[in-house]
């Protein structure tokens, strides 16, 4: 309909800026979806990085981010980097978190929590102040590979609990 040059090849370098632009719309799309979560208060992107394969570090994002614990974590400001951990050994894959480091924060900043699988010192209510923000990141880098996962997800909050409880009339 706008009678733009047909593209036929994925050579052709309007192939590669539709493409792009293509990957930015559903990328919107898909944050404006989570963010509109019932109850939701924090918008959270996980990404796990140096993973062995995509497939690996998509399926530990889809644990991390589908974990009741970790959500009710980062409602509560809780930088407990154990309900993360757990998400990932409970993700049916072979994880090691012996070789893991874990960076928790908001969009502007991120804070090391472990390293090599081991605790950092931190300052923990310096990162429960990053967590108050409506805007908060998880990234897990798993030390394997050069793959990498990103995912976005919400909150549990008492709201969405009452509003899903009382759902049918």
């Amino acid at each position: 309909l706008a009678e733009n040059k047909k593209i036929t090849s994925e050579k052709d370098p309007g192939y590669i800026l539709f493409r792009e632009k293509l990957q930015e719309i559903l990328t919107h799309l898909a944050k404006l979806i989570v963010s509109d979560g019932e109850g939701a208060s924090k918008f959270i992107e996980y990404k796990v990085s140096k993973a062995r394969s995509g497939e690996i570090a998509r399926k530990l994002v889809r644990a991390i981010s589908d974990s009741t614990l970790v959500k009710t974590a980062m409602f509560g400001r809780d930088p407990n980097w154990g309900r993360i951990i757990a998400a990932c050994g409970n993700a049916g894959i072979n994880f090691n978190y012996k070789k893991v480091n874990l960076f928790v924060g908001d969009k502007d900043k991120l804070v090391q929590v472990l390293e090599k699988g081991q605790p950092v010192d931190f300052d923990k209510n310096y990162v429960k102040k990053l967590l108050r923000d409506s805007h908060l990141r998880v990234h897990l880098e798993l030390n394997t590979g050069h793959e990498t996962g990103l995912g976005w997800g919400t909150d549990l909050t008492t709201d969405y609990v009452m509003f899903n409880s009382v759902y049918t009339t």
